[in-house]
């Protein structure tokens, strides 16, 4: 059965992330490599970039968007604002760059609305407002993509701010694993592998791939179309794949308090088996949320969980699957 929602956790400290990273030290190959590289420049051209913005601090914001014009020098650049406020581009953000607010509705919906803003370039990008991105990062993610013809998307290794490994629960661990063991490639650049999926804090894809799978599903309101796209994408015949190249993410993967956020979880966890596994995994899914809602209602800690366990297990008697437990916006709850 597939994940629904992953739990803010520590990850065991990074192996390392590409040639030259330590077990503490995994952005020390981010500067040092012998290899001939096309350079940020280069990929910038062929490159726009969404960069989603909702709650990061507008010193978090300016420091992402500061490296973003560093490792994309010329790249057409869309900041969606989904929050309270809309920013003004600051000095040092990437020249040009243009805000769009959009209703904060899901983050699926804000991809979308910004990737729809950008041009008809070859590679398409977006990004949370609280990744750290380094000079590497998108000629590193390109050159994966443009290596392996059959690719559809490329995503980085994701490091929290105390430098481990985001959790994003056990299948995509091993990947993170393989990806770490695995030694660079021939021409010197970090090691590529296979992916059944990407996290949606930081992707590449091909324009092909993005007309292809028309973009994120925007009934997964909270969390899971970062799974459900990839899965699309594979299903399509479109390669996902995770580059040893590191991010920062300053958010990780926590999932706010409020029930409504664990209900989506798991409803969207749901669609996701519903959608890409066979009807016995269906009906295990359904069963363990039956399980779960149920014995969560009578032993959850907090009068708040257990009200979002209540609701699981009505939903999933129901078979509710259609019905968000939010409005209009994720504030509507």
């Amino acid at each position: 059965m597939l994940a629904d929602v992953a739990s803010a956790r520590d990850e065991e400290p990074a192996a390392g992330a590409g040639p030259g990273a330590t077990e503490d030290q995994p952005f020390a190959a981010a500067t040092e490599t012998g290899a001939v590289r096309d350079g940020p420049a280069s990929t910038a051209a062929r490159l726009g970039v969404v960069v989603v913005h909702h709650a990061a601090s507008r010193q978090v914001l300016d420091d992402a968007m500061r490296r973003l014009a560093l490792a994309a020098p010329g790249a057409r650049v869309v900041l969606v604002a989904t929050g309270s406020s809309v920013p003004d581009p600051a000095p040092g953000w990437p020249h040009g760059t243009a805000v769009a607010r959009v209703e904060n509705h899901s983050y699926a919906r804000a991809v979308n609305r910004g990737l729809a803003l950008l041009p008809a370039l070859p590679y398409l990008a977006f990004m949370n407002d609280d990744v750290l991105v380094s000079e590497r990062t998108f000629d590193d993610l390109v050159a994966a993509l443009a290596a392996e013809p059959g690719a559809g998307a490329a995503g980085p290794l994701a490091y929290d701010a105390r430098g481990r490994l985001q959790a994003m629960g056990l299948p995509y661990r091993l990947v993170q694993r393989r990806a770490l063991r695995a030694g660079p490639r021939a021409d010197g650049r970090p090691a590529t592998v296979r992916a059944p999926w990407l996290t949606g804090c930081l992707k590449v894809l091909t324009r092909q791939a993005y007309v292809a799978t028309g973009g994120y599903d925007e009934r997964f309101r909270f969390t899971n179309e970062d799974l459900d796209h990839g899965l699309r994408a594979s299903r399509l015949g479109y390669a996902n794949l995770l580059v040893a190249t590191p991010v920062t993410h300053l958010g990780g993967s926590s999932t706010p308090g409020h029930p409504a956020f664990h209900v989506e979880g798991r409803r969207g966890g749901y669609l996701v088996t519903a959608r890409h596994l066979p009807p016995a995994a269906g009906l295990a899914h359904r069963t363990y949320l039956l399980l779960e809602g149920g014995l969560g209602s009578l032993l959850a800690p907090g009068p708040q969980a257990r009200a979002a366990h209540r609701a699981v297990a009505r939903m999933a008697w129901e078979g509710a699957w259609g019905t968000s437990p939010f409005g209009a916006t994720l504030d509507d709850r």
